[in-house]
């Protein structure tokens, strides 16, 4: 067995020839551990972590970095821990609920991945979430379908529209000899400057202002508002 010596004497028992004998590796068993690890460290060398590399130090950095990981390109993207406790925490509160109603089946393993994207995950399951042609109602004849609001207009609006917007392009063509030009540059881009239309026109933009304000003027006694 080894034999330890306290720090005190290592002046005395690291004479020259057991220091080159420990050098050499001639005397190692038993000449202690503390001693070998005092003259080692002495000389440059650790006995303590000889595989505590450059090349290990940063990958402990990097594994301590905080980060959040993108499903889609499978990379992990360097963050704060602030950002990463945020982003994180809204995910694991959409999980649980999507949990609570059966909607997810995410393994214990895969739950360090949940970004909360449910559309587009692998473990989203229907769950709880029931059909649009889910009979509903007392005797069954309506269903979920029947009973959403549509949001689409309905085809007399749409006609209605359809036949307000000719009458307002005849009335400009009567006020404006050149209201086919002006009606195209609304139809390719309706956010179009009257500067821009008076430029087009080849008309002084203090006068053409003047008559548009009178053209819309009239426009709107027609569409009523």
């Amino acid at each position: 067995m080894a034999q330890r010596y306290p720090a005190r004497q290592l002046k005395t028992q690291l004479t020259i020839e057991r220091k080159a004998a420990i050098r050499n590796g001639e005397d190692r068993a038993d000449c202690g551990w503390f001693t070998i690890a005092f003259f080692s460290c002495a000389q440059g060398f650790s006995p303590f972590r000889n595989d505590e590399t450059e090349e290990n130090l940063m990958k402990k950095a990097e594994n301590n970095q905080p980060f959040i990981y993108d499903r889609k390109t499978k990379a992990k993207i360097p963050v704060s821990k602030e950002v990463r406790d945020a982003y994180y925490g809204e995910a694991a509160r959409i999980r649980m609920k999507a949990q609570a109603h059966g909607r997810c089946v995410c393994p214990q393993k895969d739950v360090w991945a949940c970004d909360g994207d449910c559309l587009t995950c692998e473990h989203q399951r229907s769950g709880d979430q029931a059909s649009l042609d889910v009979p509903i109602g007392e005797d069954g004849e309506d269903t979920l379908l029947d009973v959403v609001p549509d949001e689409a207009p309905s085809i007399e609006s749409v006609v209605a529209d359809r036949d307000l917007l000719a009458r307002l392009f005849a009335r400009l063509r009567e006020l404006d000899p050149e209201a086919d030009t002006i009606i195209s540059m609304w139809q390719e881009n309706w956010k179009v400057s009257d500067r821009a239309i008076a430029e087009a026109l080849g008309r002084p933009q203090r006068t053409f202002a003047d008559q548009m304000r009178r053209y819309r003027t009239e426009l709107r006694r027609i569409r009523g508002f």
